[in-house]
């Protein structure tokens, strides 16, 4: 039992080191881009610098959600309420991120998803 304690207390640090370590590189490539928007980007990277500032904000939002579950996990805060999230804009958003790689390799992604979804209570 002792193992096992100790083994949980060793990932969350971890867990913990790592969401942090990698917030620093994240917090200053998104500043870079808000930097750029307000300089004024051409029309042409207008779209890709779009879509890095939702993939940062993604990953803002992963890193976030993993320091949570460490606090929660290490017993510093308590679990919190499902949030509403919008399968329909998320799916269209990782469509959208994934088209560039997609053309690159010759294939078309589509989505088809039904009029109106309703939201997903997500944790």
């Amino acid at each position: 039992k002792d193992d096992a304690v100790q083994a949980s207390e060793a990932k969350t640090a971890f867990l913990n080191l790592v969401s942090h370590e990698l917030r620093t590189p994240l917090v200053n490539m998104s500043l870079q881009l808000k930097l750029m928007e307000m300089a004024g980007v051409p029309a042409t990277l207008q779209r890709p610098v779009q879509r890095m500032d939702r993939a940062a904000r993604r990953l803002q939002s992963l890193f976030d959600a993993l320091l949570q579950y460490v606090r929660i996990k290490s017993g510093l805060a308590p679990p919190t309420g499902a949030e509403p999230t919008d399968l329909a804009r998320l799916a269209a958003d990782v469509i959208d991120d994934m088209q560039p790689q997609a053309a690159q390799k010759g294939l078309e992604l589509r989505l088809e998803s039904p009029p109106a979804l309703p939201l997903l209570d997500a944790h």
